[in-house]
Order: C-alpha cells, then sequence, then structure tokens
C-alpha cells in the first residue's frame, strides 16, 4: 500500500498549504503537485498512527486510508506554487504578529466596553507591556479597584502620599511623589514642568513628535518610570520601605539604559551622554 505521510491543520485562524510533489493514492507512476486546504475536521477523522499497532485493526487502518483518498482527490493541483503557509485573514500580506494583535484586540477584547489597544515597545521586557497594559485598563491593584471587587480594607487613600484616593492615575501620576519623580523626569530630557495628560505619557507623544526615532526611547523611559512608581509603592505597602525622589531617578536612568542599550543595538549610547543629555 505505500507510506502516506499526511499534513496540513488549522486553528481557526490559519491554514497550512502544501504545495508538494506526491504520489496518485490510486496510481504511483503518475507525480503531481498538490495544493491542499485540510482542516481540523477532516485531520480528526484519520488521526493516529498509519500501521500495525494497539488500537488500529486493518480495518481501522483501511477507513484512514480511504478518508485521505477522499481529502486528495477533492484537492486542486497546481504546478506553479512551492510550500508555505497561508493565513486566511491576510492572504495577500501573509501572517504577522501585529495583524495578530490586532485580530485579538478586535475580536476578544472587543466583547469588552471601553477597548484600549495594546501597544508595543522593543525596548522593554514583556512584563513592562504588560504591565502598561493592565495599568492603561484599571486592571492594577490599586485600593479603588480592590474595593470594587469587595476586598474589605481599612482605608482608599494612597498609602505613599497619603493625600487622595489610590486610583491608578494617582499613584502613577498625581501622588506627590509620583509628580516629583515626573518633574525630574521631564527636566531630565529638557522638557520642562508642564501640565501632561497620562495617556500622553502611556503613549510617548509628550514632548516628542510622532515621527521623531526618539520617541520610542521616550515612550520606554515612561513605561519604566510608571513601573518603578508602581514597584515602590509596593515596597512602601509591604516593606515599609521606601525610595527617596533621587535614588528612584538614578533608578530610572540605569535601568532604562540598560535596557535600551542592549535592544537597541543599531543606536551606541554611552551612559554619559544618556545621563546628560539623552
Amino acid at each position: 500500500m505505500g507510506r502516506i505521510l499526511f499534513f496540513g491543520t488549522t486553528c481557526g485562524l490559519g491554514i497550512l498549504v502544501l504545495n508538494t510533489s506526491i504520489t496518485d493514492c490510486t496510481d504511483w507512476k503518475e507525480t503531481k503537485t498538490l495544493q491542499s486546504e485540510i482542516d481540523f475536521q477532516d485531520r480528526e477523522k484519520i488521526r493516529g498512527e498509519v500501521g500495525p499497532g494497539p488500537g488500529n485493526s486493518q480495518a481501522d487502518l483501511q477507513t484512514q486510508f480511504s478518508d485521505l483518498q477522499g481529502l486528495v482527490q477533492s484537492c486542486c493541483l497546481d504546478r506553479e506554487k512551492d510550500d508555505g503557509w497561508d493565513w486566511n485573514l491576510d492572504t495577500q500580506n501573509g501572517f504577522t504578529v501585529k495583524k495578530m494583535s490586532q485580530v485579538i484586540d478586535g475580536v476578544i477584547l472587543g466583547r469588552e466596553n471601553n477597548i484600549v489597544e495594546s501597544l508595543r515597545n522593543r525596548l522593554v521586557p514583556k512584563k513592562i507591556e504588560i504591565f502598561i497594559w493592565r495599568a492603561r485598563r484599571g486592571r492594577i491593584p490599586v485600593r479603588v479597584e480592590l474595593d470594587k471587587r469587595c476586598i474589605d480594607l481599612h482605608s482608599l487613600r494612597c498609602p505613599v502620599c497619603d493625600d487622595g484616593i489610590e486610583t491608578v492615575d494617582h499613584i502613577l501620576f498625581k501622588c506627590n511623589f509620583a509628580k516629583d519623580i515626573w518633574l525630574k523626569v521631564l527636566n531630565w530630557w529638557g522638557y520642562g514642568p508642564s501640565n501632561f495628560g497620562y495617556e500622553d505619557m502611556f503613549l510617548g507623544t509628550f514632548g516628542s513628535s510622532a515621527c521623531d526615532n526618539k520617541r520610542n526611547f521616550w515612550q520606554a523611559v515612561c513605561w519604566i518610570a510608571c513601573y518603578l512608581i508602581w514597584k515602590n509603592r509596593n515596597f512602601k505597602v509591604f516593606k515599609n520601605k521606601a525610595s527617596t525622589v533621587p535614588s528612584l531617578l538614578m533608578e530610572i536612568q540605569a535601568i532604562s539604559f540598560d535596557w535600551i542599550s542592549r535592544r537597541h543595538k543599531k543606536h551606541k549610547m554611552d551612559w554619559h551622554s544618556w545621563f546628560n543629555n539623552p
């Protein structure tokens, strides 16, 4: 009967288009080129090992072979194309991570109200991207959000400044400690004090044009500052320890230099220029 190699599957979003030289299932002398789109349900029909073994009787193998013949006979033949992957959501440009992210945002997250677009910046680790995504959606455990989920707290006031209700925008931007940090960061980048919007800091558009290559650097610094401000808040809550404004600024400068210089190798950076004139 000969050995048959079975290829092809989908997961609902993409399919494997196989164009390869095979021999006809009924006449092994004729070679053809096969372009096949085999869905997951068809694959399920012939799962298992092809060959004698436990659970594979001769009748089962014959049934599997017949099912495979039916799939092959229904395929169209194309001698011009090479083997490759085809993604049926974008047949012209093919699969990209960006396109998949848009699909997830549009389909899965689109079921919720007030959808927030995912942001990407290759200059920071994934944990920073995830933190920013959660912060923009109000999914970090500030006291207001915990209270909404019926968690009993002794107070909703900010644990760092004790001068307001702890919300996401308060702890990251409006808290007195956070304001001092942002003033230092803005001064470090030469922007000076200003009434900025926290969404502008997430997007990295404050103080930098959208076409400026420096925008990605500035956005990375903003994200790192948000992450370290939140980390400092947690040290205050759980260990009763907190950084000073100068020490946290130095940490922002050092960590941002380390992460950005390692991830943006085309742009040569040195500590002196980064510290004085980024």
